[in-house]
């Protein structure tokens, strides 16, 4: 069985994604928690859904109704979550 794995870092983009949304929306910030980690499980079904960038070892993956990207990886026993980040942020040049 496929298993979801979620990095520090990504644990920590999520934290600071909901608190951020928290002070101007609450609703929205919820939403968009859930909506990320819906994303996370279609893509653990479908891991190579998300086009590759840089040296194709990472992709991503837009997370539906939110300015939310998941930059990933497949793993041999399925995918590691590596960042969640905005869509407008510096994404493509994260570690």
């Amino acid at each position: 069985m496929a298993r979801l794995r979620w990095s520090g870092p990504a644990r920590s983009d999520l934290a600071h994604i909901e608190d951020f949304y928290a002070t101007l929306d609450p609703e929205f910030a919820v939403r968009a928690v859930d909506a990320a980690l819906e994303a996370a499980e279609f893509l653990l079904d479908r891991p190579r859904a998300g086009p590759t960038f840089t040296d194709g070892a990472l992709r991503k993956w837009r997370v539906p109704a939110t300015p939310l990207l998941l930059i990933y990886q497949i793993e041999p026993d399925g995918i590691l979550i590596a960042r969640v980040q905005h869509n407008r942020s510096d994404w493509q040049s994260l570690p």
